[in-house]
């Protein structure tokens, strides 16, 4: 009988082993369930991946550590498994504030990519169109409002690809434009610098112009570069009429007369819907 006893306490010892080894790798199983279940409650409940890894020591330590207590250390829950478990809490703890910020960040980018998609849809068909007269249209019907319409000459800007667009607050839209974006609605010599001129456009800012730059073209229209960039402003009627009485014309040959010296005014090269510079943006 005692060799039998020893025999059975041989047995007892390796059982007991293997069952540690499989008790193990469930462990590690566990850990791995715990971390895609805290991944998914803190995903679900919009929490960070802290939160994730907090509800990991939870959902596996403490319920080791209950074990333990309640059967003994030195029973059924040996000490070295009571670490393994707890071990296997903070192991799954990790691994869901891994899998919660994998998770939270794919989602952000799909949201953020499907969100730039809306919004460069709505830009390109914004349905604003600035006529040759410096009027909105949307969708066919002119802007009447005249706060709107200036709202709208303010936010004109080159969008990052160069063409024209306009923004309201956050929010900016392509415009269709028919000829010139930029409007000078007066123009006079600069009192401070004899011999230049001064353009106020349809936002109501004055800007300093060269005169060199004034050129002429389709239907008698009278154009000036103004800043920024040397952008082609055409002047409206009012505009070219504050002009009348310094314009000179001689063998179909025109020119500004400034400061007692001839200013030719050249020929317009016509629209340009599309230029680059440098720090533009939308």
């Amino acid at each position: 009988m005692p060799g039998v006893a020893a025999a059975g306490g041989a047995f007892g010892s390796t059982d007991l082993a293997h069952a540690s080894a499989a008790l193990a790798l469930l462990m590690v199983l566990q850990a791995l369930t715990v971390a895609a279940a805290c991944a998914l409650a803190a995903l679900a409940v919009d929490l960070s991946p802290l939160a994730g890894a907090t509800a990991g020591v939870m959902a596996s330590a403490l319920p080791a550590g209950i074990s333990a207590a309640a059967e003994g250390l030195d029973v059924l829950w040996p000490a070295p498994l009571v670490l393994v478990r707890v071990a296997g809490g903070f192991l799954a703890a990790g691994a869901g504030a891994l899998a919660c910020g994998l998770i939270r960040t794919t989602v952000t980018v799909r949201i953020r990519e499907g969100r730039q998609s809306v919004l460069r849809r709505l830009r390109e068909d914004s349905g604003l169109r600035l006529d040759r007269e410096g009027q909105f249209w949307h969708r066919g019907g002119r802007v009447e409002h005249a706060r709107t319409q200036l709202v709208l000459h303010r936010g004109l800007h080159r969008a990052g690809d160069g063409r024209w667009a306009t923004r309201i607050g956050r929010e900016w839209g392509y415009v269709e434009v028919e000829d010139a974006a930029r409007f000078a609605r007066r123009l006079e010599e600069d009192s401070q610098r004899p011999g230049r001129l001064r353009a106020q456009l349809w936002g109501g800012e004055w800007v300093e112009v060269d005169p060199a730059s004034l050129a002429a073209g389709e239907g008698d229209a009278l154009y000036v570069r103004v800043p920024p960039g040397g952008e082609r402003a055409r002047l409206t009627r009012a505009a070219q009429l504050s002009l009348a009485d310094r314009l000179r014309e001689e063998g179909g040959a025109f020119w500004l007369e400034l400061s007692g010296r001839r200013v030719p005014i050249g020929s317009d090269g016509g629209p340009e819907p599309f230029r680059m510079f440098r720090g533009t943006g939308g």
